[in-house]
């Protein structure tokens, strides 16, 4: 039996996605009436990959998986995503089958709108446009990195450069960054291609050299990033 629960939606509960932020309230309530919202519960499964529905997804409150399946079954963690993001929007555009499988982390609030509406909400807002664009260009961009990672760096170096990612993602301020929750050290294994003991060997020898500790922020646990510039160097270093 499936969890999923339909949920009222509105103009404010898509007030906090990106792609949506320049809009007025009435702009959002207009989009808000041709969305339709489920609530998922942790570890439900949300899109499967080769799926062929198109809808597109706006994560309105939770974090979600996004992962792939190789030829051989096995998964592969590409990225976390959380509120205000969406994902989806690929098959929207090309109509392909979806290329990943979506799995809620947690429990997340999802609004979810046809391929037909998306497009045409992007015909009638061009900065809805662009910064879906800019967003379809960051995947790239991110993609391209992973590869080149895989491709030319030893293991303790992509777990370095997924690092430094994590904490700009979280935000760097005086050249620290802290993560809350701290990543899951199986997740970062299977995000750079290894196994979690490796992934703790290295965090362990970050902790030594002083750019990481665990620590503590409001009675959650996190992981602060202490030196992101020594980190940034040390892996231009290995480039060079």
């Amino acid at each position: 039996m499936t969890t999923q629960q339909p949920a009222a939606i509105t103009g404010l509960s898509l007030s906090g996605i990106k792609i949506f932020a320049d809009l007025s309230l009435e702009e959002r309530e207009s989009i808000a009436s041709r969305c339709q919202s489920r609530r998922y519960r942790a570890g439900e499964l949300v899109l499967a990959q080769e799926d062929p529905s198109r809808d597109v997804f706006f994560i309105i409150s939770g974090t979600v998986r996004v992962q792939f399946l190789d030829k051989t079954g096995k998964d592969t963690l590409f990225r976390a995503q959380t509120a205000g993001e969406m994902f989806g929007e690929l098959s929207a555009i090309d109509g392909a089958r979806r290329s990943a499988t979506i799995q809620a982390e947690e429990d997340c609030w999802l609004a979810f709108i046809s391929p037909e509406d998306f497009r045409d909400t992007l015909t009638r807002h061009p900065k809805i446009a662009l910064d879906t664009l800019e967003w379809v260009i960051g995947l790239v961009r991110e993609l391209s990195e992973r590869l080149h990672s895989f491709n030319v760096l030893p293991v303790k170096q992509r777990v370095r450069v997924d690092l430094l990612r994590l904490a700009r993602l979280s935000g760097v301020a005086n050249n620290q960054a802290m993560l809350i929750p701290p990543p899951k050290h199986a997740d970062i294994a299977a995000r750079v291609g290894t196994h979690r003991e490796g992934v703790t060997r290295e965090l362990t020898e970050l902790q030594k050299m002083g750019l990481v500790e665990r620590s503590t922020v409001e009675g959650r646990r996190a992981l602060a990033v202490s030196d992101v510039d020594r980190l940034q160097q040390m892996l231009e270093t290995v480039r060079d």
